[in-house]
């Protein structure tokens, strides 16, 4: 198994706007989470002294609501700010496997913005789209590719668990794998190919999901990595101010947490990508195993189904968008032979010449057919 740990850092440092941008947009976000865990711990303290001896359980109380309210601010920020950001440089990747450069490299970012939308056009589907392929790699990876059939364990052993968590987390880097294969196809019909690359991700299973949960393995140690620093930057806080240890605590973990979404993510994004294009070049998709998936997952057959309705619909505005001209001048142009691509060009260059000759060929038929008619007379 090649994991292309180098070939990503070559990409990484070519895209490296995209870095800087997730950087300030969770910095932001770790400046708004600090303020907004040092309100919640201001309301805590504030119900410690009103309420006395119960104001633990109200507290805690209060901060568990409170942080799940966080998470869920969080979240909504991460589906839409987020999410584009992840796939303009999953596009701009893209182009630049494909390529070797990108055509922007001033305005990476908003270049693969630009990408995404004409991709998508309305940015809820690119949404839709990621929440379809993550149901069936999540289908997929618990019917044809259970971790379990690996254990000489029971199924319902807590290591066997432990390993299905770690796949099920694994899946967020297989499915930017498979927007970037539709990406690299360069067409308007995203559905369709998100069911192929999906299909072809079944078909490599093995060496694809392998890889994806190493690198889950490597982000859970990249988190830790970024833990200890950053407990030791805060714990100076938490020492000068005791009664806010906590606080500082929270917002350690915080921090690391960006630090590894801003540096490791990317990095494991670009890695499983150019795993997944090199086990799968030049192959295509397998007839069997479509219709497992689709048998198998209710959301593989949905995608199937908005390919469908996609192709269906474009090629009904196509015919509509064709005039009765414009049947009748892709007739003409069928008809169209060597000799009368020559005539008009050779009119197209000396108009005046051209109109002699035009009387000239209108005048010789008539000639022919009115002396064969003659001839025809003339005949016992």
């Amino acid at each position: 198994m090649k994991l292309y740990f180098s070939e990503s850092i070559s990409i990484l440092r070519k895209t490296a706007p995209f870095i800087i941008a997730r950087g300030a947009v969770y910095g932001i976000m770790a400046g708004i989470s600090a303020v907004y865990f040092l309100i919640l711990f201001g309301f805590f303290f504030l119900i410690k002294k009103m309420f006395g001896d119960v104001s633990g359980v109200l507290s805690i109380f209060f901060i568990i609501a409170g942080a799940g309210g966080f998470y869920g601010l969080f979240v909504i920020a991460r589906n839409y700010v987020l999410h584009l950001l992840k796939s303009a440089h999953i596009a701009v990747v893209t182009e630049l496997i494909e390529t070797g450069e990108v055509k922007d490299t001033a305005g990476q970012v908003e270049y693969g913005k630009q990408k995404v939308k004409e991709m998508f056009k309305e940015f809820s589907l690119l949404f839709v789209l990621d929440q379809l392929i993550k149901g069936v790699i999540k289908a997929i990876n618990r019917t044809i590719a259970r971790i379990t059939h690996w254990l000489p364990i029971a199924e319902d052993h807590a290591l066997v668990k432990v390993v299905q968590s770690i796949v099920n987390l694994s899946i967020t880097y297989i499915d930017e794998a498979v927007l970037c294969y539709a990406f690299k196809q360069k067409s308007d019909n995203i559905w369709k190919h998100s069911a192929t690359a999906i299909v072809l991700y079944t078909m490599n299973w093995k060496s694809v999901l392998l890889h994806a949960v190493t690198l889950t393995g490597i982000s859970v140690v990249s988190w830790v990595a970024f833990f200890i620093p950053s407990m030791l930057f805060w714990g100076i806080f938490a020492k000068l101010m005791p009664s806010l240890g906590v606080f500082f605590f929270l917002v350690a973990v915080v921090c690391a947490y960006f630090l590894k979404l801003t540096l490791f993510n990317p990095f494991a994004m670009v890695s499983i990508i150019l795993s997944f294009l090199h086990e799968t070049k030049d192959q295509t998709p397998d007839p069997v195993w479509e219709e497992k998936i689709t048998a198998a997952s209710e959301k593989f057959r949905e995608l199937k189904k908005r390919a469908l309705d996609y192709a269906a619909s474009h090629s009904v505005d196509a015919v509509k968008k064709k005039t009765p001209a414009d049947s009748l001048h892709e007739t003409k142009v069928d008809s169209v032979s060597e000799e009368d691509v020559s005539v008009e060009k050779e009119e197209s260059e000396n108009p005046k010449k051209s109109l002699e000759d035009k009387q000239k060929r209108v005048s010789k038929p008539a000639g022919k057919s009115s002396s064969s008619s003659s001839r025809h007379k003339e005949k016992p």
